[in-house]
């Protein structure tokens, strides 16, 4: 003989309710957890092209290095980003392994072999180089190294919220 269990829920009205109350104080919370966590990566990802990874030459490239935080009615997103202005940021980001066209140019050249010789403007013609740079990630190395961290402060933000309405 088969024994069945049957259960009713009293009060689930209220419950979905009550959970969709939370909803803006939760998002709330996440939106400045977000905003903080994004301003923590951009620091990263600016130390990483000031020292260890790219040895910042013109800052340049960390001059473009944004952050942005958008929400909707039910998400909040973070962005850090280079913004566009500088067209090597991926390449040190990815790398690059193939054929490069470079075209005619002059070069001011100040010494030969070594030595030193009068200035002079030399005219240098089109060619094809090959380029094989392995990746030098500041962006994606960064996020890797917070990941961690994103997800337990994304993780006691929401919990920390919801108890503060239950409270």
């Amino acid at each position: 003989m088969a024994a069945f269990l049957n259960a009713t829920l009293v009060g689930d009205r209220a419950l979905i309710e009550r959970l969709t109350s939370m909803g803006p104080v939760v998002q709330a919370a996440l939106l400045k957890d977000v905003t903080s966590l994004s301003i923590d990566l951009q620091g990263i990802v600016l130390g990483k092209l000031h020292g260890p990874v790219l040895h910042q030459r013109s800052g340049a490239l960390a001059g473009s290095i944004q952050r942005r935080v958008e929400q909707s009615a039910t998400t909040v997103f973070g962005y850090v980003y280079s913004s566009g202005d500088v067209k090597y940021a991926a390449f040190w980001e990815y790398g690059f392994s193939g054929s490069e066209s470079v075209r005619a140019h002059t070069r001011q050249v100040s010494q030969v072999f070594g030595r030193p010789v009068p200035t002079f403007t030399q005219n240098v013609g089109p060619y094809t180089r090959h380029v094989d740079q392995p990746a030098r990630s500041y962006m994606r190395s960064s996020l890797a190294d917070m990941s961690e961290a994103i997800k337990t402060s994304l993780t006691e933000t929401v919990i920390n919220a919801m108890r503060q309405q239950v409270m």
